[in-house]
């Protein structure tokens, strides 16, 4: 195993983690008049700030951007069902992959390779309106947990528990 020339260090300025953002396409199935099962692909950017040594040299306040992917499974119980209105409750996890990791160190750019995969699980409950009968939109609050998995420092490795919002638009086919 190679020894890596980035190692993010303790001092008095503390990681600074910003929003990340999660774009994904996602397909439901469905098992029963209530209950479906859905799947997709998701992008997640995380991007943290934090001194880092590297190849020897201090640099406060540089930057490391992660770039993962992944593939999400849920099943979900929709409660309230109408024509126009949805209400239902789902668990899920997720399985993603560090694609990228980008460290920028003032004019330098260092990039590494990070092994293994992100698991998280997650709890919530969501609400649907559909405006037309094949086009609507969602808000999907929830509670979703990153286990430790060895990681890059990020939001993720230092806050696992978060809440989740999720707004989007909705299509059936």
């Amino acid at each position: 195993q190679a020894v890596s020339d980035i190692e993010p260090i303790s001092a008095s300025n503390a990681p600074k983690f910003y929003a990340p953002m999660t774009f994904g396409v996602q397909v439901a199935f469905p098992l029963t008049d209530r209950l479906s099962i859905a799947t997709g692909v998701n992008y997640s950017y995380l991007v943290s700030q934090f001194d880092i040594l590297y190849k020897k040299v201090l640099y406060e306040g540089a930057y490391n951007q992660l770039h993962y992917v992944g593939v999400p499974l849920a099943l979900s119980w929709h409660f309230v069902q109408t024509p126009h209105l949805g209400v239902y409750a789902s668990v899920a996890g997720a399985a993603e992959k560090c694609v990228a990791q980008r460290y920028v160190l003032g004019s330098n750019v260092a990039s590494e390779k990070v092994k293994g995969l992100q698991w998280s699980a997650k709890a919530g409950v969501g609400i649907e309106y559909w405006f037309i009968p094949h086009m609507g939109v969602y808000f999907d609050p929830s509670l979703i947990y990153f286990f430790d998995n060895r990681q890059p420092l990020s939001i993720r490795t230092q806050q696992p528990l978060q809440a989740n919002f999720e707004l989007g638009f909705r299509f059936r086919i």
